[in-house]
């Protein structure tokens, strides 16, 4: 009959137990690296813009918004899911519109739904950083799509530093308004 061998790692159980710490640390380590805020890119010429969009009111799990600068010379979308959504952007200093969201689903605009115009300009001027106030979209009657500015300064700033390590100390407030 052949006698079964424990084969333990050399050192005893004390390297085992250092081997498994080391490994837990290394863990920790990484862990908490992936945790550390990003760095929001921003370009020569361009400024930071911070915000939130809440959808809790509206009939929709994912919208997209979208954003123009008035003279046409710049645009983007971004995407925002259910309830209250932080967001940065870094943009060109001008005078910001958004025109509409669009009703998505998993990012994918969906062809029998249509966009829904809402008016809402914003200012960005020359202050580095500036917080333009939480969107509150609600439908109403039909399809409509009412929009409020609400002031959120403090938990907003607060919330996106969090998330970006490039925010300037300094951020103005110049609420959105909608039109």
């Amino acid at each position: 009959m052949a006698a079964l061998t424990r084969l333990a790692p050399q050192g005893g159980p004390d390297a085992t137990r250092g081997g498994l710490t080391a490994l837990f640390l290394a863990l920790l380590a990484a862990g908490c690296a992936m945790l550390r805020p990003a760095e929001l890119e921003v370009l020569s010429g361009q400024h930071v813009v911070l915000g939130k969009v809440d959808v809790a009111q509206l009939d929709a799990s994912v919208i997209i918004v979208d954003v123009v600068r008035v003279d046409g010379g710049f645009a983007l979308q971004f995407y925002v899911g259910r309830g209250p959504a932080e967001f940065a952007l870094a943009l060109p200093p001008g005078r910001y519109l958004i025109p509409s969201i669009r009703i998505a689903e998993q990012r994918i605009t969906l062809p029998d739904q249509p966009t829904r115009p809402i008016s809402v300009t914003f200012d960005v001027g020359d202050e580095p950083a500036v917080c333009i106030g939480t969107l509150r979209l609600a439908t109403t009657v039909g399809t409509r799509v009412d929009a409020a500015v609400i002031d959120e300064y403090a938990p907003t700033v607060a919330a996106l530093r969090r998330l970006y390590s490039n925010i300037p100390t300094a951020v103005s407030r110049a609420l959105m308004r909608a039109t």
